[in-house]
């Protein structure tokens, strides 16, 4: 009969102390991936005033009227307006634009003009609204964050 040849080889493995500090370390990278990439889905609250802005909305109280480009509008409430978002809509196509008063934001009692003829193609549009835009402060970063109302007002069309 022959021989047997038995062949070793010198092999040499992790040890259990270095692989549980690389399992801990790549679970630990695992969680803060899915930490940050979940983080986009958490809006960040917003601040005006000290209170939640969605509360700052219920006090907004607004008149426009709209003379070919321009619209005026008179803050009638107690809440001071950054700005509008102007919904052109027609054909079942809604545009949006925003845009900010003359003198950059709508003071209490306060009356100016948004200059519309900055709006592409503004005439084509069957039906126009404006929304309310308020500029607060994000609570966990503490910078400034556009937050816009619930309210609209129709000022074209019906």
């Amino acid at each position: 009969m022959g021989k047997t040849r038995k062949f070793y080889v010198d092999r040499k493995g992790v040890s259990p102390l270095i692989a549980t500090v690389l399992l801990i370390a790549l679970t630990i990278a695992a969680f803060l991936a899915i930490f940050a990439w979940s983080k986009g889905f958490i809006k960040e609250q917003v601040e005006k005033n000290g209170q939640l802005v969605d509360t700052q909305c219920q006090s907004i109280a607004f008149d426009a009227i709209m003379q070919g480009n321009t619209v005026y509008v008179t803050n009638k409430g107690n809440v001071v307006v950054y700005g509008f978002n102007v919904r052109g809509e027609t054909d079942g196509t809604t545009k949006l634009f925003f845009l900010r008063t003359d003198s950059g934001k709508l003071g209490i009692g306060e009356v100016d003009n948004l200059d519309l003829s900055g709006v592409p193609t503004i005439g084509t549009y069957s039906k126009i609204s404006l929304i309310p835009v308020l500029l607060g402060r994000g609570t966990s970063s503490g910078t400034g964050k556009l937050f816009t109302c619930p309210q609209e007002k129709v000022i074209k069309g019906s």
